[in-house]
């Protein structure tokens, strides 16, 4: 059965942005295909953000999240989600108004494949100033399984804000297990739960804009969560990879490991531990990997860039064409 627009169920949480809101609600009702809804999840109660969501034209739907608590917006889309694939996007991002499409296309055409998400690179931008690319969309990607996508997601890129679940696995997630074990960095955790023992699908194209602005929670130094949610955050990397050093993702893990944790407790948490107790808590909860000597051998900066830079040019020379064409 061919999928269609409404089996993609897109919600967009918010938190007191109304003025970013507005051109991601635009992108969104832009699209080429779309479901006859799309849901705001509004975890903020400004007055404005109701006003914004009632004054648009007909296919918006709002929903109050005040009472939900911190979770209330993603806990409340696995609650609603209906159709096949579920997204949840961000009220400061915007999306290039081809991308329902191509993700329709990919899916239809992988349909004897268990595609568990499909997502797409995406460029930074200042809020404001957002530009879609001039160049013609295209469905050129990559199908990967699950230790592939982890390999790419260290390497390349996660396309987070972007993504298109499927609301089998979606609902299956326990967010509020993955957000008391790695809180803001939760995004990725996710992902890797979902495409599981299934496939996940990554699109070349850059459908998406990722918004920067001031007040942004991702760059604000002082609401980093407890450093042991950055070891927790690499024990879903390193389960995700494995340790295989016959394949890339193993070799992965080997180069990335030890500095990842290691920079990760410099930079990424509240040091409410000492860096010994860090480490005892990381090798306790699997985040250490099992080639302790070549992990340490590997783990410079320039080791890793080369790494990277080379694994970068191998995902992009085997992207090829994931879908036959637009959808219709």
């Amino acid at each position: 059965m061919r999928f269609v627009p409404d089996d993609l169920c897109v919600f967009v949480a918010t938190y007191n942005r109304p003025e970013l809101l507005k051109t991601q609600l635009e992108s969104l009702l832009a699209q080429t295909v779309r479901p006859e809804v799309i849901t705001v999840l509004d975890n903020g109660g400004f007055a404005a953000t109701r006003e914004l969501v009632e004054s648009l034209p007909g296919g918006v739907k709002y929903v109050d999240t005040t009472q939900c608590g911190r979770l209330g917006n993603m806990l409340t889309a696995q609650k609603l989600a209906s159709g096949r694939y579920v997204a949840v996007f961000h009220d400061d991002d915007a999306v290039e108004c081809h991308y329902f499409e191509n993700v329709l296309a990919v899916l239809n055409d992988h349909s004897e494949e268990d595609i568990r998400l499909v997502t797409a690179m995406y460029r930074p931008q200042q809020v404001g100033r957002f530009r879609f690319p001039d160049e013609k969309p295209h469905a050129k990607g990559l199908i990967m399984n699950l230790a592939q996508y982890a390999d790419f997601v260290l390497n390349a890129y996660s396309g987070f804000p972007f993504a298109f679940y499927s609301v089998e696995h979606f609902r299956k997630l326990d967010v509020e297990k993955i957000w008391s074990e790695c809180e803001k960095w939760c995004d990725i955790p996710i992902q890797l739960k979902i495409v599981g023992d299934g496939k996940a699908a990554f699109l070349y194209y850059p459908f998406g804009v990722y918004g920067h602005h001031a007040g942004q929670d991702s760059a604000d130094p002082n609401n980093l969560p407890d450093v042991r949610a950055w070891a927790n955050l690499e024990s879903y990397y390193v389960r995700a990879l494995g340790d295989d050093l016959h394949t890339w993702p193993g070799w992965t893990n080997a180069v990335f490991n030890r500095r990842r944790l290691l920079t990760g407790y410099k930079r990424r948490g509240k040091k409410t531990i000492s860096k010994k107790e860090y480490m005892k808590y990381a090798r306790r909860v699997g985040a250490v990997n099992r080639h302790p000597v070549l992990t340490f051998l590997l783990s410079r900066r320039l080791v890793q860039k080369a790494y990277t830079a080379m694994r970068m040019r191998a995902f992009a020379s085997s992207a090829r064409p994931i879908a036959g064409g637009m959808f219709v």
